[in-house]
């Protein structure tokens, strides 16, 4: 496991280019929430608008798909503090980070975002 962080840090954070790339994105995904809020878009549209703008964009080896979860099929069941079983979504985003080596997955993490306007 130790191996996969020395290639991140060699290959991506420690590679200016990466660095500045990666600033790109996340000023273009800021400037594209604002605009959002300019327009006064709802949370769905704005997560939409948030999706589009990151989906298919490169940082060196680094590329970036995003999928908009809202609605229906992001809905989870539990039970809360007083045993009564109710129904929530679970998330309005969904960011999956896999990390392979010859198509096979070596590393991957999950982060499910509940966007609010």
């Amino acid at each position: 496991m130790f191996r996969i962080f020395e290639i991140f840090i060699d290959e991506l954070f420690n590679n200016p280019k990466f660095r500045l790339d990666q600033n790109d994105i996340a000023l273009d995904a800021c400037n594209t929430l604002s605009k959002s809020y300019k327009n006064n878009d709802n949370e769905v549209k704005i997560v939409e608008k948030l999706c589009s703008n990151l989906n298919g964009k490169e940082c060196g080896k680094a590329k970036l798909y995003a999928v908009k979860i809202h609605g229906n099929t992001s809905k989870v069941e539990f039970y809360n503090a007083s045993n009564k079983l109710i129904k929530k979504e679970l998330g309005d985003m969904v960011i999956i980070s896999l990390a392979t080596c010859k198509s096979k997955i070596i590393f991957e993490k999950i982060a499910f975002i509940q966007n609010k306007k």
